[in-house]
């Protein structure tokens, strides 16, 4: 019987150790989430996001080379590729690099990650046709309006109206856009909106006025921007007392809370005093 109890006994542990050293190697399997976007001045933000799941938590991972190519084929050398903290990686596509397309007019950027010991290889694809936007701000018979043009581009360069297309006009805020309104653009790939007049601005009024159509199944993310005095200016606002907001606090908060540490720091001296006559005694 001791022979036998010896022998389950070391295959136990060969298991187990094996056991152990199988999950310490399994490598993790990334989600590699990317989009395309193209900007007020032409370029194009190439937007990606490296994380993986345990227990059902999401987790960025930081600190990884994220690669871009055409068609699979031809690498784009872009800068800033490398994932932030929160997983994020932006690199950008200059103004006027013309990207290759099918027949068809579609251009494809693929997104990869080569992966390292801890984490499996991921990669994600975008597929559009290009076309833009543009957005002014102008009054039109003393209405503040805005007004926006799309227009696709045609596999042989050349542009068409962009028609029967819905772009979002909102304004952008401290962390996120104010929708207000949208545009229908008609068969001259053109469209229009009375602006609100209520709206705060920064110090002299100003507003920066996004015009937008996201993740469209042709035509992917495209975005215009501009800048218009059309906000109410926002007024500085003098503290002349104490108060919780302010840089110095009421005195009555310093007074109650220097009277508190003093009573914990005292105790913490009391205690070290006694302890060193109890010592002193013994």
């Amino acid at each position: 019987m001791r022979p036998l109890y010896i022998l389950l006994t070391s295959l136990f542990i060969v298991a187990f150790t094996f056991k152990a050293t199988s999950q310490e190697t399994e490598k993790k399997t990334p989600d590699l989430t990317f989009t395309v976007k193209k900007l007020t001045d032409g370029s194009y933000e190439l937007k990606s996001r490296l994380t993986y799941m345990d227990r059902k938590i999401d987790f960025p991972i930081a600190g990884a080379a994220i690669n871009y190519s055409v068609d699979s084929e031809s690498p784009l050398n872009i800068e800033g590729n490398v994932t932030d903290k929160n997983g994020y990686a932006y690199a950008y596509i200059k103004p006027g690099v013309i990207l290759p397309r099918s027949k068809e007019g579609v251009i494809t950027i693929n997104a990869t990650y080569s992966g390292n010991e801890l984490y499996e290889s991921a990669s994600g694809e975008a597929l559009f046709n290009e076309a833009r936007i543009k957005v002014t701000c102008e009054m039109v018979d003393t209405i503040q309006t805005v007004k926006v043009e799309g227009f696709k581009i045609n596999p042989d360069g050349s542009e068409s109206p962009l028609a029967e297309e819905t772009v979002v006009v909102s304004v952008q805020r401290m962390f996120s856009r104010l929708p207000v309104g949208e545009v229908t653009l008609d068969e001259s790939g053109t469209g229009s909106l009375e602006f609100p007049v209520n709206l705060p601005g920064d110090s002299i009024g100003n507003l920066h006025v996004v015009a937008f159509i996201a993740e469209h199944e042709t035509y992917g993310n495209l975005e215009s921007a501009a800048t218009v005095q059309w906000g109410i200016p926002k007024q500085k606002v003098l503290v002349t007392h104490r108060a919780l907001w302010t840089q110095i606090a009421p005195l009555w908060m310093i007074v109650s809370l220097t009277i508190l540490l003093v009573g914990v720091w005292a105790h913490y001296a009391y205690v070290i005093f006694q302890l060193r006559r109890i010592k002193n005694r013994v």
